[in-house]
């Protein structure tokens, strides 16, 4: 029988990770924090598609967050790279929202939606033109991102 952890569990272990983590950087020691959460994830059996109540998975935080060997991770445990958070925000919008290119890149590889839609019209491509990320507008353009307006009219693009 497997034993699958709430993602409430899960965030309030990956709080305390951080509190530990914190304690020892400031004590001048390091901590292999990804390989430690890497063991939990195997001996705790984590849903990786378990979400908080506003449906964002580890996923949808991690890829926020940029740490890319835990996106691979969370994937390779089977989570889904085009769930949708509250928002209709999927992992491939929070990576693109903060310019993490090389999680961009793994996410489309596994199959992520490039022109998913949010409750407003925009894409991840809006939401990584707005802030001014043009590594990830190129990607996303290379993988056949659409460029299309979103509920107020408005089309992604960079100032240079």
């Amino acid at each position: 029988m497997e034993l699958l952890v709430p993602m409430a569990t899960l965030m309030s272990y990956g709080q305390r990770l951080q509190e530990i983590h914190k304690e020892l950087a400031s004590a001048g020691r390091t901590w292999g924090t990804l390989k430690t959460i890497k063991q939990s994830l195997l001996v705790a059996s984590v849903d990786s598609n378990s979400s908080d109540e506003h449906f964002l998975t580890p996923l949808h935080v991690a890829c926020a967050e940029g740490n890319f060997e835990m996106v691979r991770l969370i994937v390779s445990h089977g989570s889904s790279v085009n769930r949708l958070d509250v928002h209709g925000h999927g992992p491939l919008w929070h990576a693109a929202q903060q310019g993490h290119g090389e999680i961009i890149q793994f996410l489309i590889q596994e199959g992520a939606v490039v022109n998913s839609i949010d409750q407003f019209g925009a894409t991840p491509l809006h939401v990584a033109a707005e802030n001014g990320h043009c590594l990830v507008v190129k990607h996303l353009l290379q993988a056949d991102a659409e460029i299309i307006k979103d509920v107020y009219g408005t089309v992604p693009h960079v100032n240079l």
